[in-house]
């Protein structure tokens, strides 16, 4: 089992990322976390079942000391902004120096993830955009930007999340291929 940590400013979409990715839904009136919570995805890697611990961690200030202590033991950080507030971006470092102090130096994959972008016009997406992957840049992340709403790309973000943490736990070479069980099973009833 892996451990990924999604961390991020109030209200930039943390809790329904994950939702759309674990349970392909998007709920409105989802409320604010509260300390942390997770959510366990299992994948299948090179034929071996795997687990990716996804924890969501409190946007609100008052939370960050109970949440800093489930930042321990992660392969995966996951800095997550919203694309129509360009300061939870510039506030994204700061969430991702607070992760690694935790953890060992150099042991964490980190992604930088921009939420919301069924929101933006396609000029004002392209200006995000290309100021996120500076920051990705900086932050030596791989940068996705996702609508939780739509779905649009909700694989492509968390999938390598599990893979980079599976590799994290398995020497080079040991499993290349990751699905989730909702895509293996969507795959079996098309072709069944």
């Amino acid at each position: 089992m892996s451990k990924a940590v999604v961390v991020g400013d109030l209200n930039v979409g943390k809790t329904c990322l994950i939702n759309r990715f674990c349970k392909d839904a998007f709920d409105r009136d989802y409320k604010a976390t509260i300390g942390v919570d997770f959510e366990i995805e299992r994948f299948e890697l090179s034929g071996l079942p795997f687990s990716l611990q996804i924890w969501d961690t409190a946007g609100q200030e008052k939370f960050k000391c109970i949440a800093s202590a489930y930042y321990r033991g992660a392969q995966v950080i996951v800095t997550v902004f919203d694309m129509t507030d360009i300061l939870t971006l510039e506030h994204t470092k700061q969430w991702l120096m607070e992760a690694l102090n935790e953890n060992e130096p150099n042991s964490c994959f980190i992604f930088l993830v921009g939420t919301k972008r069924d929101l933006l016009s396609p000029d004002e997406c392209q200006r995000t955009e290309r100021d996120a992957v500076k920051m990705a840049a900086e932050m030596n992340a791989e940068f996705w930007s996702v609508s939780s709403k739509t779905g649009r790309k909700r694989a492509a973000v968390l999938l390598p999340c599990g893979r980079s943490g599976f590799r994290r736990l398995r020497p080079e070479g040991h499993g290349a291929r990751l699905q989730n069980g909702a895509d293996r099973r969507r795959r079996r009833s098309q072709s069944g």
